[in-house]
């Protein structure tokens, strides 16, 4: 063989070899980066069930997101407002649907907006109850499995400001505040008891009490009514007084249910539980030591612990701190 013909054998092999080895590193740069990328993708996919759990762990022990369902804490809190509730020093529960706590780090305080069980709903088990609020809280508050028919959210949670304390008892006057600190020998009205404890919030009210004798009178009303009796002469007008009838009836059980109780005594005085109403409302409410009365600040709109009385302190879940939503409202929760 020639001297040429060896040297072109040689440049092919030379170039055959360099392409199969320059292939060969680009397959295997290729292989490396799928296999970098695959790997990629896979720890995503295999750390988002892992994220998510601490995210949903750290919502039921630790710091809660919550939707103001009604309009009970107007103007402090309005229906909407998406905030955090400190759960991580209030005993939270120790499991969702399980009626059980963990202990509190801190006692609950005099004012504090707190969040507690609902006294009227009605759990539907552990399972259900997990898949809602883990659903609720990865969808960032937007998904609830819990609405009925009419599209409304279950109200398992309240928010009420922490109002009654230990010792107190606490009067309604025409749906104004008195309160009774333990030891002490009179009431104080709630703005004046305030600035003696040295607490602050505003409470809304619905009606003045220029409107009192008109909100007693409906209250009347409205028990005749609901009994469906036969009328006094002194409340047939309130047959035409639509107008105000619906205004303020709405608001009589909810903001001042001493006339109420007072018109319901008198006509079933020989029934025991409708004295016990009267006197409780006359009287006043008491508070148990290691018990709050939780009242919402619109005074006027409140399903709160005139209803469904004090709650023991321990059942306390979080107490609310910071408001996230909407944008132009963000900040501390007072």
């Amino acid at each position: 063989m020639s001297v040429d013909k060896e040297d072109k054998l040689g440049d092919f092999l030379l170039e055959k070899t360099e392409k199969m080895l320059t292939w060969r590193k680009r397959h295997k740069m290729l292989s490396r980066e799928r296999s970098r990328r695959k790997g990629f993708f896979l720890d995503l996919l295999t750390s988002i069930p892992s994220t998510l759990l601490i995210v949903f762990l750290l919502n039921l022990y630790v710091i809660q997101a919550y939707v103001i369902p009604s309009e009970s804490m107007n103007t402090t809190l309005l229906p909407d407002d998406r905030i955090f509730v400190d759960k991580f020093h209030y005993g939270p529960e120790i499991w969702l649907g399980v009626d059980k706590h963990l202990p509190a780090i801190n006692p609950v305080v005099r004012g504090q907006i707190i969040t507690f069980p609902n006294p009227d709903y009605e759990s539907k088990g552990v399972i259900f109850e997990t898949l809602r609020r883990f659903l609720f809280y990865i969808s960032l508050t937007s998904v609830d499995i819990g609405r009925d028919a009419q599209g409304n959210p279950p109200i398992d949670l309240l928010i009420k400001r922490a109002v009654g304390y230990n010792g107190d008892r606490l009067i309604f006057r025409d749906g104004e505040l008195f309160i009774k600190g333990e030891g002490e020998s009179f009431e104080l009205p709630e703005h004046f008891f305030q600035r003696v404890n040295n607490i602050s919030y505003y409470t809304q009210r619905g009606y003045t009490q220029d409107n009192s004798e008109l909100v007693a009178k409906l209250a009347e009303y409205s028990i005749y009514r609901d009994l469906r009796l036969t009328l006094p002469a002194h409340l047939e007008r309130f047959e035409e007084f639509s107008q105000e009838r619906t205004r303020y009836l709405g608001r009589i059980t909810q903001g001042n249910p001493f006339p109420r109780s007072l018109a319901s005594m008198m006509i079933y005085a020989n029934r025991q539980e409708k004295l016990d109403d009267y006197y409780r409302h006359n009287r006043g409410i008491y508070v148990p030591h290691g018990y709050v009365l939780p009242l919402g600040d619109n005074r006027d709109n409140s399903l709160d612990g005139r209803y469904f009385g004090v709650i023991p302190q321990k059942i306390v879940q979080g107490r609310a701190f910071l408001r996230m939503w909407p944008w132009d409202r963000i900040g501390g929760i007072h």
